[in-house]
This record gives C-alpha cells, structure tokens and sequence, in this order.
C-alpha cells in the first residue's frame, strides 16, 4: 500500500512540473504571413456638372455600394 502511494505522489509531482512548463513556438524566418486590411478608397466622378462619389476596394479591384452625390 505504501509502494502504491509514493508511486502516486510521484507522478502527480511529476504530472505538475510537466504542466507547469511553458510551452513557447518559434516562427520560422521564412514566415511569410502577415494581417493586412483591404485599401479601400473614395473615387469621384463629374456627370453633368453634379460630383458623385463611390468607395473603391484597390486590394480586390472592386467597387462598393453605388455612386451617391458627393
């Protein structure tokens, strides 16, 4: 019984250092990954004398909603 117990004391001593190290990653220097928001822009047009505007995704080359007077 008493073989039984230090035997369960010590992997549960064991069971908390395991836990208790930290865990760290490395990125690789190849990485190539990286958070970029889309460049999205007004874009304005004259027609018949009355300045219109409509938004512009230039990271997706597409537009955005319609074309409101400005």
């Amino acid at each position: 019984m008493k073989k039984k117990f230090v035997f369960l004391t010590m992997l549960l001593v064991c069971a908390f250092i395991v836990m208790d190290v930290p865990v760290y990653t490395y990125a690789s220097e190849s990485s190539s990954i990286s958070a970029r928001a889309d460049r999205i822009e007004w874009r304005y047009s004259t027609r018949n004398g009355v300045v219109y505007k409509r938004l512009y995704n230039y990271s997706k080359n597409i537009w955005i909603g319609d074309w409101i007077p400005a």
